[in-house]
């Protein structure tokens, strides 16, 4: 069984009532960007396979949505 799998069930049978987990990154500027997922998504998250919108890349320094049709 893989280490990861045991951290998972380890902390689900510790906190049992955990329906949510917040995964957080930070993008190219440093700014948290993240999804709450339900506690069933913690193997994909440890394999690799989470990923963001990627709508987070059209964002430029002030926050703001670019237009890409001008």
């Amino acid at each position: 069984m893989s280490t990861h799998v045991t951290d998972i069930d380890q902390f689900k049978r510790a906190h049992p009532d955990t329906r949510f987990v917040d995964v957080l990154l930070p993008d190219l500027l440093s700014t948290p960007r993240g999804k709450r997922l339900k506690i069933d998504a913690l193997p994909t998250i440890y394999a690799g396979a989470f990923r963001l919108p990627g709508s987070i890349r059209s964002e430029e320094h002030t926050s703001e949505l670019q237009s890409h049709h001008d």
